[in-house]
C-alpha cells in the first residue's frame, strides 16, 4: 500500500485504525524518508492519535503540529492588516482553502497553510494590489507579463513578501460566464461567512462553498499532496454541511458526482455515515454536453486577453514555423493557437504527444543506478528550439514494469523561477525551483511520458526563461 494511502487513513480513520496506519509507515521507513506530500498532513494524523498509546515518532509528530501553529499563527499575524485594509476600503473579497480553513474551525495547528487564496471582483485590482505593495509583498508571478501595465489582462497573481509569506489573488470577471472562474463568481455572490480576528473581520464562503472547492482543488491535483489534504478538508467540512444547500450548488455547477466520490471515499475511511444520495447527479451525456460546451465558450471569450498577454510575437513566430524540428505541425499549429490546455490534453491522449517517441530506458539501468541521467538522446526525446515556444518539452519511455519514478530537473540558470508542470498534457503541479536550481516530482505511470516545463508569465523577451542547460535524472522509486 503507497504511503498516501496510509498517511491518509491515520488523518480519517478512527483513532485506533489510525495508530494503526501511522505505526506500520513508521515500520517501514525512518521519519526522515517520510515523502513531501506525506509530511504535509502530519499535523493532522497527530490530531487523530495524540490520545492514543503507542505511537512511534510521538514527539517528532507531535513537533509537526507545534511548528503547524507556529508557521499558521505567524502567518495570519502577517495578513490581519491586509485584511483591515481591505475591510477599511470597502472591499468585497473571500479568502480560501488553509486560511478558511483555519479561522474557521479556529484550530492553527491541524491544516497546514502554504499560502493565503484571496479573491475579489475585478474592478478592485488596483487597490488590492496598492495595498500588497505597501506592506512589502512582491509579485512572484502573474497570468500577464509584468512588463505590461494593463491590469484587465491579469486573472491570477502570486504575491510574496521578505518572510516568505504567499498570498494567490484571484481576479473575478464579470466578462467570464463559464469556466474555472464562474464558481468564484457564485462565491462572491453568495453572503459571506464572517469570522472575528484581532479586531477585524475575515470574509468566507459558506461551507458547502468551501467544501465543492476542496473537491474541485484536490481534482486538479496541482501538488501531488493535494488530493490527500482535500479529502481531510472535507473530512472536517462534513461537521457543518446542509446538504440540501450543499445540492443547490451541486446542480448550479454540474458537480454533484465527482462530490459524492470524494464524500464516499472519504466516509470508506472516516467511517462517518452521511446520506450523501442526497446529492443529485445529473446525467452523464448532459454533463459531457455542458462541460465541452462551456469550455468552448471559456476559452473564445479568454482569447482577447489569451493573444495580448501571452500570445508570442509575430517575428518569432514566423520562425517557429519555418523550423523543421519542433515537434511537427501538431505542435507548431497549437503554439500558434495560444498553447490551450485542451487542445494539448486531447493531442496526448489520443495523437500520442507532440514528440517521438525515443528508445525505451533499459530496465537495468533504472534498478542497478540510482539515478539515471538522460544526457543520452536515445532516451529523451526533447524540442530543438524551445527558446521559440518558451517552453522545454521532453518525453522518455520507462520500462512497463516500472510504475513510479522520482523525476529531477536541474539547471542553475533557473534557480528560484516557478514553472507549470505538465505531464501528458495535464497539469501536474505548479512547481519552484530551488536556490540551486533543482526541483523533483513523482510519476506514477510507466510507459511515453511527456513532459512540459513551462512560465506562466509569456509575452516579452524579458520574461522568457533560458532552459538551453535543463538537465533532468530519473531514479526509481
Amino acid at each position: 500500500m503507497f504511503e498516501e494511502e496510509l498517511a491518509l487513513k491515520a488523518a480519517l480513520g478512527n483513532p485506533q485504525e489510525a495508530l494503526l496506519s501511522w505505526n506500520k509507515i513508521m515500520s517501514e521507513k525512518r521519519f526522515d524518508e517520510i515523502q513531501n506530500s506525506t509530511i504535509r498532513v502530519l499535523p493532522a494524523i497527530y490530531e487523530n492519535v495524540k490520545n492514543q498509546k503507542g505511537v512511534a515518532e510521538a514527539n517528532r509528530l507531535r513537533g509537526t503540529y507545534k511548528m503547524a501553529w507556529i508557521n499558521n499563527t505567524k502567518f495570519i499575524s502577517t495578513l490581519i492588516p491586509i485584511l483591515q485594509e481591505l475591510q477599511t476600503m470597502s472591499i468585497d473579497y473571500r479568502v480560501l482553502k488553509g486560511m478558511a480553513l483555519n479561522l474557521l474551525f479556529g484550530s492553527l495547528g491541524v491544516r497546514t497553510m502554504g499560502d493565503m487564496d484571496l479573491i475579489f471582483l475585478h474592478k478592485n485590482t488596483n487597490e488590492v494590489i496598492d495595498i500588497l505593495k505597501r506592506y512589502g509583498f512582491k509579485q512572484v508571478f502573474s497570468s500577464a507579463c509584468p512588463h505590461r501595465s494593463s491590469s484587465h489582462l491579469i486573472v491570477d497573481s502570486n504575491w510574496e513578501n521578505a518572510d516568505g509569506i504567499q498570498i494567490d489573488l484571484h481576479i473575478v470577471e464579470k466578462s467570464i460566464a463559464h469556466g474555472p472562474t464562474s464558481f468564484f463568481k457564485i462565491m462572491m455572490q453568495e453572503n459571506p461567512l464572517e469570522i472575528s480576528i484581532s479586531g477585524t473581520v475575515a470574509k468566507l464562503p459558506n461551507a458547502e462553498l468551501l467544501l465543492i472547492h476542496a473537491v474541485y482543488h484536490g481534482d486538479m491535483r496541482v501538488a501531488r499532496s493535494d488530493q490527500i489534504q482535500s479529502l481531510i478538508d472535507c473530512s472536517r467540512l462534513i461537521e457543518l454541511i446542509d446538504f440540501e444547500k450543499l445540492n443547490g450548488y451541486c446542480k448550479l455547477e454540474n458537480c454533484g458526482g465527482l462530490v459524492r466520490d470524494y464524500l464516499n471515499y472519504v466516509f470508506s475511511i472516516s467511517g462517518k455515515e452521511y446520506n450523501v444520495n442526497q446529492i443529485t447527479i445529473p446525467q452523464r451525456n448532459h454533463v459531457k454536453a455542458r462541460a465541452f460546451s462551456e469550455k468552448i465558450i471559456f476559452h473564445i471569450a479568454r482569447l482577447p486577453r489569451v493573444f495580448f498577454a501571452r500570445h508570442l510575437p509575430f517575428s518569432e513566430l514566423f520562425t517557429l514555423m519555418r523550423s523543421k524540428q519542433q515537434g511537427g505541425i501538431l505542435y507548431k499549429a497549437w503554439t500558434a493557437l495560444f498553447q490551450l490546455r485542451f487542445l494539448e490534453e486531447i493531442i496526448c491522449r489520443y495523437f500520442h504527444g507532440f514528440l517521438d517517441d525515443p528508445k525505451i530506458i533499459p530496465l537495468s539501468l533504472i534498478i542497478q543506478e540510482r539515478f539515471f541521467d538522460l544526457t543520452n538522446t536515445m532516451y529523451l526525446q526533447t524540442l530543438s528550439r524551445p527558446e521559440i515556444s518558451q517552453e522545454w518539452r521532453g518525453k522518455v519511455e520507462v520500462p512497463s514494469k516500472i510504475s513510479r519514478i522520482l523525476v529531477i530537473l536541474m539547471s542553475r540558470e533557473l534557480a528560484h523561477k516557478t514553472f507549470l508542470v505538465f505531464i501528458n498534457g495535464r497539469l501536474l503541479e505548479v512547481a519552484s525551483f530551488s536556490k540551486d536550481g533543482a526541483f523533483e516530482f513523482e510519476v506514477s505511470q510507466s510507459g511515453s511520458i511527456e513532459i512540459s516545463l513551462r512560465s506562466p508569465v509569456r509575452a516579452c523577451i524579458n520574461c522568457r526563461p533560458h532552459m538551453d542547460s535543463l538537465k533532468m535524472i530519473i531514479r526509481k522509486i
